[in-house]
């Protein structure tokens, strides 16, 4: 009687076939490659947007509040490119107003979170460039409070909700002028302007809000964060990049 014992590296491609198709072997070799060839920059600073809510009542809603955050970001830019991938980040806080009938009744403080692929265009300029970029992404919001529309003097309750949605598919385009102080410097300033679009579902997120004023006037809404989010906004950004050179390394 024998007993064969197969060893970790006789039982490895066995389960990668089993997990992964050769194909996805294949695109991962071939994608880690193209990147491990490229330029890298990575970037870091804040943004200020203004949303704005269209309703279904093709009405513009005023959020009423700046938003503002911070962002990151990273891009691959393989040598003599004029057409290369980015992620970008963005984390902040802003405020969405309520809708019903195409009135704003109360507006929600949310903690945002977005998360943007895009695909940029370079334009060389001689002590900078220009990128003009599109992507699409997630946008994940978080509610954080509620608050009275309009008159500071109410008070505003949830009283409950229903088919609470916390994630959104968005798009976005933009300009990013970027500009260093020597031609080959690895650090650079950016000032982007960015317009983001995000879609919130219809017939969810539902709230029932109880909203009270002074007077003893009690009123009872039923209302829904719903349409789609515009949200046109500026960003300041530092970016540095890593030179791969002969040897290999980023330095």
């Amino acid at each position: 009687m024998s007993i064969t014992i197969k060893t970790l590296p006789e039982r490895l491609p066995a389960e990668m076939n089993r997990y992964f198709p050769k194909w996805v072997c294949l695109f991962s070799l071939l994608l880690f490659n193209h990147l491990c060839e490229a330029q890298i920059d990575l970037s870091a600073g804040i943004d200020l947007g203004y949303p704005q809510l269209l309703t279904h009542e093709h009405t513009f809603i005023n959020g009423g509040q700046l938003s503002s955050g911070l962002r990151a970001g990273i891009l691959f830019k393989p040598e003599n490119a004029s057409f290369f991938p980015g992620l970008n980040f963005s984390y902040g806080r802003a405020r969405l107003p309520l809708d019903q009938s195409g009135m704003s009744v109360a507006a929600l403080n949310f903690n945002y979170l977005n998360v943007m692929l895009n695909e940029n265009l370079e334009v060389r300029l001689s002590h900078g460039g220009l990128f003009i970029y599109a992507g699409i992404g997630l946008s994940y919001l978080k509610e954080n409070s509620v608050a009275p529309s309009g008159v500071q003097t109410k008070t505003t309750n949830i009283d409950s909700a229903l088919d609470i949605s916390k994630v959104f598919p968005a798009v976005a385009v933009g300009f990013e002028y970027h500009y260093s102080i020597k031609k080959d410097d690895n650090c650079y300033l950016a000032l982007g302007l960015d317009f983001q679009y995000t879609l919130l579902f219809a017939n969810r997120d539902t709230y029932y809000v109880t909203v009270s004023e002074p007077v003893n006037n009690i009123y009872h809404y039923r209302t829904e964060l719903t349409g789609g989010l515009l949200s046109p906004g500026i960003y300041f950004a530092l970016h540095y990049k890593f030179q791969k050179k002969k040897s290999g390394l980023y330095l």
